[in-house]
């Protein structure tokens, strides 16, 4: 360049100067080196090893497993400083099996005493003894709900990082306002968002696929819903999601009981009982 030769006068951190005037990574001359220093008869020496390594002589690094078989991290005097989970560095500077921890919510006890929690999960507190973690009363994002184990976004809601915002119309799961990534019955999901089914059905993968139909109808061989009174089959829908009642049952809480039952069948016990063929109603009594 204009008859100049440029010369490197410093190498960055993680090269060393070679002999044609320019800088060479440490790792390319020694496997797994982050940061080294020129050695002119050698080439260089390492002085940071890349993680889970660690150096001794400065001329080669060594994997840390080689100190246990269960040390994540280690320093060049070769003592594990980190061990692997499930493991804690004992007092030779290698790594010791944790004992069991018997503590509801605890992340990890205390590694001689499997009755002492050391740090709880997530949302948990550790009590004043240390021998329990804490359930939060409030969660720290606003419309969080606490479900037993974690803090979380009600359904229909999307967590937005600072706090629970609700899901478009018609979405009962989604990642983004613009996301959706499951629908409410009656609607089908098409590019992240619900588009409504067909006239009388309850769940269409299309608009013009049914392949669940409302009370009194049933699916014909075109996938539509067609009126059908006499079908003894009913659904309903239960928390924003279609359910098939049990059979006879026109009104059902879940999917499994029933409330109201179907003419021709009698309600025992939360289930619908079909009646003689004789009868065109009935009714269920208890023998007791």
């Amino acid at each position: 360049m204009n008859g100049y030769n440029i010369n490197c006068t410093q190498c960055a951190t993680g090269y060393f100067p070679n002999n044609v005037s320019n800088c060479q990574t440490c790792s390319s001359f020694i496997s797994n080196c982050d940061s080294c220093t020129p050695n002119y008869s050698a080439g260089a020496n390492c002085n940071v090893c890349a993680l889970k390594y660690f150096t001794s002589n400065g001329a080669a690094c060594t994997a840390c497993t080689t100190i246990d078989a269960n040390c994540y991290s280690c320093n060049n005097q070769a003592r594990c400083t980190q061990c692997a989970l499930g493991y804690f560095v004992n007092s030779g500077f290698t790594c010791t099996a944790r004992p069991p921890c018997s503590i509801a919510n605890c992340y990890s006890c205390d590694p001689s005493n499997s009755s002492i929690c050391a740090t709880c999960n997530q949302y948990f507190t550790i009590s004043a003894d240390n021998k329990s973690c804490i359930a939060p009363t409030t969660c720290p994002k606003s419309g969080q709900i606490f479900d037993g184990s974690t803090c979380k976004c009600n359904t229909g809601f999307f967590d937005n990082g600072t706090a629970c915002t609700a899901c478009s119309s018609n979405c009962l799961a989604c990642t983004s306002s613009t996301a959706c990534t499951f629908c409410v019955s009656k609607y089908y999901l098409s590019s992240g968002v619900c588009s409504v089914c067909s006239d009388n059905c309850i769940i269409c993968t299309n608009s013009s696929t049914c392949t669940l139909c409302n009370t009194g109808f049933s699916l014909s061989s075109t996938k539509t819903c067609v009126n059908s009174p006499s079908v003894n089959i009913a659904t309903a829908v239960v928390g924003g999601v279609a359910v098939v009642c049990p059979v006879g049952c026109s009104v059902c809480p879940t999917a499994t009981t029933c409330s109201t039952c179907m003419q021709g069948f009698a309600l025992q016990s939360n289930t619908c009982v079909k009646c003689d063929k004789s009868c065109s109603g009935c009714s269920a009594t208890n023998p007791n």
